[in-house]
């Protein structure tokens, strides 16, 4: 069977490096977007596939400090971009009415976060994961479904970019490689069929992820080396809501 998810997105963004006090570096607040999801479940062939992509884009509060000690605050514009996709297998448990997909595969994260405040700069972080989890399904009836998905993220190839240009054109637009983490997700579904290929889909969500340390990288000013940066270690929890509309064929 496939089904194909149209939906929204409405979740809490909340970022915090680990820095030591009275330092403080946070970002939080409430985000929109949107996604799609694709997905195979083997009848014949005991074989589960899914793709999914995600767009978010808003605003949300900075909260920290100077190198001083001082307090700087200010607003954010942040892009974040997630594809993933998942293989796996179909473990039929009473005939079709509850059966689990274990499976692995792998993802993709961006976020850009620029400043929308004067003396703020941009920065892109990236990486890439292997998620291992596993999904239990129960038809409750011929058109209500509940379903969970627990997994692990293994990150690998982390990266950070950071736009000093937008402070002035004189400074470099240093790169570092980010520490890995592990991270994981928890989400809940329950759908239901309004007709025989048409249905909805409500999604609760947690989601954890972390960045080690980066390690250090140059900074220069109009060409000339004038000190050394890198990036803290830093959690983020995301917790929301997937609103999606389905299409089985």
């Amino acid at each position: 069977m496939h089904t194909l998810t149209l939906g929204l997105k409405y979740y809490h963004y909340d970022y915090r490096e680990i820095v030591e006090p009275p330092f403080k570096s946070t970002e939080n607040g409430w985000l929109p977007g949107i996604f799609i999801d694709y997905s195979f479940q083997g009848i014949k062939f005991p074989i589960y596939f899914r793709l999914t992509g995600e767009y978010t884009y808003g605003n949300t509060k900075y909260d920290g400090s100077t190198q001083s000690g001082e307090p700087l605050t200010g607003e954010t514009g942040n892009s974040l971009i997630n594809f993933s996709t998942h293989f796996g297998f179909v473990l039929r448990i009473v005939n079709n009415t509850f059966y689990i997909n274990p499976y692995s595969g792998i993802g993709y994260h961006f976020w850009h976060r620029g400043g929308l405040d004067e003396g703020f700069y941009g920065e892109d972080y990236s990486w890439c994961y292997v998620p291992v989890g596993i999904r239990p399904v129960f038809r409750i009836t011929d058109r209500f479904t509940f379903a969970m998905d627990v997994s692990a993220r293994f990150m690998f190839k982390g990266k950070i970019k950071v736009f000093l240009t937008d402070l002035s054109p004189d400074f470099n637009e240093p790169e570092g490689t980010l520490g890995n983490e592990t991270g994981f997700k928890i989400e809940s579904s329950v759908s239901y069929i309004f007709k025989s290929n048409i249905g909805i889909s409500f999604t609760p969500w947690y989601e954890y992820s972390a960045i080690g340390e980066s390690d250090i990288f140059e900074l220069t000013y109009q060409g000339v080396l004038w000190g050394y940066g890198y990036e803290p270690s830093s959690k983020t929890d995301q917790y929301g809501l997937d609103i999606g509309f389905l299409l089985y064929f």
